[in-house]
């Protein structure tokens, strides 16, 4: 990769659809999954947006039948975040659309390296994606696309809290773990470390509690700590 952080405008996209994807270079399938999915909309309308003193932007596809209900949960999770004292990237970006081939999936680092977070939500995105996860279970007053939304920058929180090579290259992270996972939801119980992560945040934001082996297995593979009690002192990063 780059070593100059810079950000990745596609203006030198091609370079990286020209390179070979291997089972090592997930951050290369990443960048290239993300261009895949932007190039789907041929018209994107960003707008952009602020919330106690945080700035992102939201990119719509005019065909989205469910966007407004995208756009409420990414507002809704945005407060969450902003509110407990978790820190985004200036440059926070959310692209809508109802395009099947687009999943719901976050983007945490530019082709230059830089911390970033780029999150698309999908056709599933109001249906709870998988159906067997955290977003697909009964939550009283958190909707699936809420619940997606915050899986979603669960990940990316993750990936900056941990750093990009060990987010890439810690094999422990793709390990998978039945035991912790079958606690959490469906989804995880066969899922890798990763998303045994994004799972168990998104229930603790949701109000879950969870077993002390869960929360060690949490806390020893990066993912954000969200401690007992509410308010910004209740939640912290691990380094």
């Amino acid at each position: 990769m780059p070593s100059v952080h810079r950000p990745f405008d596609g203006s030198d996209r091609n370079n990286y659809f020209m390179r070979p994807e291997t089972a090592g270079n997930l951050e290369l399938v990443d960048i290239k999954n993300f261009y895949r999915y932007r190039a789907t909309v041929k018209s994107w309308a960003a707008m952009p947006y602020e919330q106690k003193g945080f700035k992102y932007s939201i990119s719509t596809d005019s065909s989205d039948v469910n966007l407004g209900r995208k756009k409420m949960a990414i507002h809704r999770a945005v407060d969450m975040i902003v509110t407990r004292g978790f820190k985004l990237p200036a440059n926070t970006q959310f692209f809508c659309t109802n395009y099947p081939d687009v999943l719901n999936q976050a983007f945490h680092f530019d082709g230059g390296g830089k911390n970033v977070c780029w999150v698309t939500l999908g056709s599933t995105a109001t249906t709870g994606g998988s159906g067997r996860g955290v977003s697909a279970s009964p939550s009283p007053g958190f909707a699936p696309e809420l619940k997606i939304t915050l899986h979603e920058l669960g990940h990316t929180l993750h990936a900056h809290n941990v750093g990009r090579l060990r987010f890439y290259s810690d094999p422990r992270l793709r390990a998978k773990n039945t035991t912790v996972g079958t606690k959490i939801s469906g989804y995880a119980s066969n899922n890798i470390a990763k998303e045994i992560i994004a799972e168990a945040f998104t229930g603790m934001m949701i109000g879950r509690e969870y077993s002390n082996d869960v929360i060690q297995f949490y806390s020893i593979n990066g993912g954000p700590r969200i401690l007992q009690g509410g308010g910004r002192e209740g939640f912290a990063m691990i380094n």
